[in-house]
């Protein structure tokens, strides 16, 4: 009886083995607002082994989601929305607004709250960000592309 050779068989599982870390294959490892970071860590670790095309792909996605993470942050949310997202009722939003623990970013009658302001309630089954807008390219998306670059020969 043969054993099964453990080394992967194609390009692909050796690119994927090779270049792609776990965090990048398991969307549900970490929150948007982390990846940009990683990303960039996992582009200078590319670029030690010398998949320069692979890490400037990852730079610019970790570029364009920071900057859609930052216009997202300046969001004003109507309370109804912002209770929404928080977890908490829309009455304790207000008072916390009412108190001025939390700035108005509205008017007077009519107040709004910055996205990046919002209270989060631990543990609340919210429609924040990670869950109710998507991100313009998926984890497993930019996988894929890093794994179907072109490779440098070192030649």
């Amino acid at each position: 009886m043969q054993s099964k050779d453990p080394r992967p068989s194609t390009k692909a599982q050796i690119s994927t083995k090779r270049f792609v870390p776990e965090t990048l294959l398991d969307p549900g490892t970490m929150s948007p607002r982390e990846l940009p970071s990683v990303w960039r860590g996992e582009a200078e670790r590319l670029r030690h082994y010398g998949a320069i095309g692979n890490a400037v792909a990852l730079e610019a996605a970790a570029e364009q989601l920071d900057a859609a993470l930052r216009a997202d942050a300046g969001v004003r949310l109507t309370i109804t929305r912002a209770a929404a997202e928080s977890g908490y009722s829309a009455d304790h939003l207000e008072r916390l607004l009412r108190e001025g623990s939390l700035p108005n970013a509205g008017r007077k009658h009519a107040p709004r709250i910055r996205r990046v302001d919002l209270p989060r309630k631990p543990n609340a089954t919210s429609t924040d960000l990670t869950s109710h807008r998507p991100v313009a390219i998926s984890k497993a998306q930019i996988a894929r592309a890093l794994i179907d670059l072109p490779q440098q020969d070192d030649r």
